[in-house]
């Protein structure tokens, strides 16, 4: 089985995780890409949303969706989540795992925990988020990293929730049932 991993807080999720997880499918030629919200990020403050929040988030942003899955090993697993803990878990379990990335953390990828052994485990597949060819990623870890083929969409979560806290309208860019939540449980406000 060939899958992609994809993590973050997911604080929400939104629609160019999901659009970036659909051509990481298409173009690996996955049986399935698995989200794995984490429980601390260990390189940016904490999320907004509590764990269970961000879960269920992810959960109906991925409803229906055929090759997504969502996974709370991280949330589980407590503490903070180092993502070589979580390829070691799949590793256990999948042929073969491709960790996909977001650009910015393509580039930061040499200052993770434990990354060598990320590197022994898994493929990198990168999503780009300029539109340009990156150049501040090590050539080690550039050329061990595929390049997905994906829209440029400059939607952050960090944007959506000052969307949320003026009062401005979010929709299209998360799904609506995700929309509906935030709304329900009063996230962001």
């Amino acid at each position: 089985m060939r899958i992609g991993l994809i993590g973050g807080t997911f604080d929400p999720p939104h629609i160019a995780h999901l659009i970036g997880a659909r051509r990481a499918l298409e173009q690996l030629n996955l049986d399935c890409v698995i989200f794995v919200p984490n429980n601390i990020p260990p390189h940016k403050p904490p999320a907004e949303a509590g764990q269970i929040d961000r879960l269920e988030m992810v959960k109906l942003a991925i409803e229906g969706e055929k090759g997504f899955e969502v996974s709370d090993f991280e949330i589980k697993s407590g503490g903070i989540s180092y993502t070589f803990r979580t390829v070691e878990y799949f590793h256990s379990q999948v042929s073969e795992i491709y960790l996909l990335l977001g650009e910015d953390s393509l580039k930061s990828f040499h200052k993770w925990k434990n990354y060598e052994r990320i590197l022994q485990l898994a493929h990198l597949a990168w999503f780009p988020r300029a539109g340009k060819e990156i150049h501040e990623v090590s050539p080690e870890i550039l050329s061990r990293a595929i390049k997905i083929d994906s829209e440029i969409i400059h939607i952050s979560s960090t944007k959506i929730r000052e969307l949320i806290k003026k009062g401005f309208s979010i929709k299209w860019l998360v799904p609506d049932k995700v929309i509906e939540y935030i709304y329900d449980k009063k996230l962001y406000f």
